[in-house]
């Protein structure tokens, strides 16, 4: 297959195929000149796109892929807990903002000289 063909398949770019095989994603060969693609090419691009959408990293992608991390589960468990951390991080996060916009105060300044019992900033 080439280049067009795998893309279309893939519903990929042309050039994020072309990419993901110069940095070692993919496999092709070339027949005068040409990149030429196997059918495994489609599954492979169907399980970069799944782990890009589960948040892996190419450099993750590629050491699954490599097989330097043989058991995906694995790899998958380590994002999960990695997820979990940025979730929380996320919802103290969310919880900062809502504290600022429950603030009466106009002003920074007029935060600043109330007392604790007067702004909720200054809890």
């Amino acid at each position: 297959m080439t280049v067009g063909q795998v893309a279309k398949r893939s519903g990929l770019r042309a050039s994020a195929v072309r990419y993901y095989e110069s940095i070692g994603l993919l496999r092709a060969v070339r027949v005068h000149g040409r990149r030429q693609f196997t059918e495994d090419a489609i599954a492979r691009l169907t399980l970069i796109s799944a782990a890009k959408d589960a948040s892996f990293s190419l450099d993750e992608i590629r050491r699954i892929l490599a097989g330097d991390r043989p058991d995906w589960r694995q790899a998958a468990i380590a994002k999960l807990k990695e997820l979990d951390v940025a979730i929380a991080r996320t919802a103290a996060q969310h919880a900062a903002v809502s504290r600022l916009l429950g603030c009466p105060c106009q002003t920074i300044a007029e935060c600043a000289s109330k007392t604790r019992e007067l702004c909720s900033l200054n809890r």
